[in-house]
């Protein structure tokens, strides 16, 4: 694994890819940064979605909130990220942008409905630059860490409603049951170099010499869940969530080569490791929520809603062909609310029926740095703006926070990230009946 320290350089700067929002010396660890199982809609609220979901969006987090969907929803999502990194007397301003997600959820029977999407699992881009003098030598070698890729997760999910049937409305039930299962199959692969550039003064050597690394990654994950809500006195609801991802081994290759290269073209290669077959292993996740609404007597939507998001994760289960990383364990603490003027409102003024969110969420990462734990905070705000009469949604949110300290040398990122997305509501695959 690469040194941390020495951000000289900027990678990937201002280029749209795959699960790439610029340089993060961070991922470099593990499987690289993990994402929160969250849709855009739901970052407003610091990504909580364990117990609290609405009815025409579709929840990422917990698959037996699915069952609140009635409607065929089409989501997509954009990620937009501004970071500004400092070690040191060092710093680094940085850009990315990447696609978010997308997700198609439809009923399947009166008390069950499915969705499909696609999501980022982990993200890994990284390019951290050292000089160190050769011996004996008037040379300077230029050593490039540089990494990127990531995984992507395609998973199937289903919400069923023990309590109630569809053909009235269920919301008005005093107690709310439902079971979820969600399917992943998560795929990807991440490059990691070692390039070293020999220079004198200003007599830089063209030739490059790269130690690639390919590993490439497949397999299922499952995460059973449920959800149960009580219905106090017809004015509030009571939610509570639970979600645990299973842990598993994902099965990997890894191909090893020496490249020598002329301006980052390949020369000539020589192959040291091919098609290298082991396992990552995955630590298993909780993640808990309760969340408590105000009910608007007018709609099916809250007027008010405050949710309380836990999520823990064993990293120090993780390996990576057999051999252990620097992680520690995974806590993270989120804390959402939103706010709902009127959306039943039939006067002008597009603001009554926005969605107003603002969320904190605060982590415990699973790295570590010259032996200290590296914490995040961050805080957000978010609106969904409907469109006309109907609950099709423009989502917008922004989160500005900051991970990592620079006390006893350590390497500090700061960021504001821009999530984009819209939530399409329509009545397909639905039967409909004339009397």
């Amino acid at each position: 694994m690469a040194p941390l320290a020495g951000i000289v350089g900027i990678g990937n700067t201002g280029q749209i890819q795959a699960q790439d929002l610029g340089n993060s010396p961070y991922s470099q660890i593990g499987i690289g940064d993990v994402m929160p199982p969250a849709f855009s809609h739901q970052f407003g609220m610091a990504a909580t979605g364990a117990s609290f979901a609405l009815p025409f969006q579709i929840n990422g987090t917990n698959p037996a909130l699915l069952a609140r969907n009635r409607r065929t929803i089409l989501d997509v999502g954009l990620n937009a990220q501004l970071k500004w990194l400092r070690e040191e007397d060092k710093t680094q301003r940085d850009f990315g942008a990447s696609l978010g997600h997308i997700g198609l959820a439809f009923p399947l029977a009166p008390r069950l409905s499915g969705a499909l999407a696609l999501v980022p699992f982990s993200s890994v881009s990284y390019e951290n630059v050292f000089k160190n003098q050769v011996v004996n030598s008037d040379f300077q070698a230029d050593l490039t860490y540089r990494g990127r890729g990531g995984l992507t997760a395609l998973n199937w999910g289903m919400g069923l409603d023990l309590l109630g049937k569809r053909t009235f409305r269920p919301d008005t039930l005093k107690h709310r049951l439902a079971l979820g299962l969600k399917i992943n199959y998560v795929f990807g692969a991440v490059i990691d170099e070692v390039i070293t550039t020999l220079d004198q003064g200003s007599n830089v050597l063209n030739y490059e010499v790269a130690l690639k690394k390919r590993t490439g990654y497949s397999d299922f994950t499952f995460e059973p869940a449920l959800h149960y809500t009580w219905h106090i006195d017809k004015k509030y609801n009571l939610n509570v969530g639970l979600v645990y991802a299973l842990g598993n081994e994902l099965n990997a290759r890894r191909f090893t080569s020496v490249e020598r290269r002329l301006q980052d073209n390949p020369i000539d290669s020589d192959t040291l490791v091919n098609n290298q077959r082991g396992n990552v292993t995955l630590a298993a996740r909780w993640t808990t929520g309760l969340s408590f609404e105000k009910l608007d007597p007018r709609s099916t939507l809250p007027r008010w809603a405050v949710a309380l998001d836990v999520a823990w994760q064993n990293w120090d289960e993780f390996r990576d062909f057999d051999n252990p990383d620097t992680l520690r364990n995974n806590l993270v603490v989120a804390l959402g609310g939103l706010y709902i003027p009127d959306f039943a409102s039939v006067q002008p003024g597009f603001w009554r029926r926005t969605i107003y969110k603002v969320g904190f969420r605060y982590e415990q990462s699973p790295f570590e740095f010259l032996g200290q734990s590296i914490q995040d905070y961050s805080v957000s705000l978010g609106v969904s703006v409907p469109f006309g009469r109907s609950s099709t949604a423009l989502n917008f949110s922004v989160v500005g926070g900051q991970r990592g300290t620079l006390s006893n040398g350590g390497l500090r990122e700061q960021y504001l990230r821009a999530q984009f997305g819209i939530s399409i509501n329509d009545t397909w695959f639905i039967k409909r009946r004339y009397d």
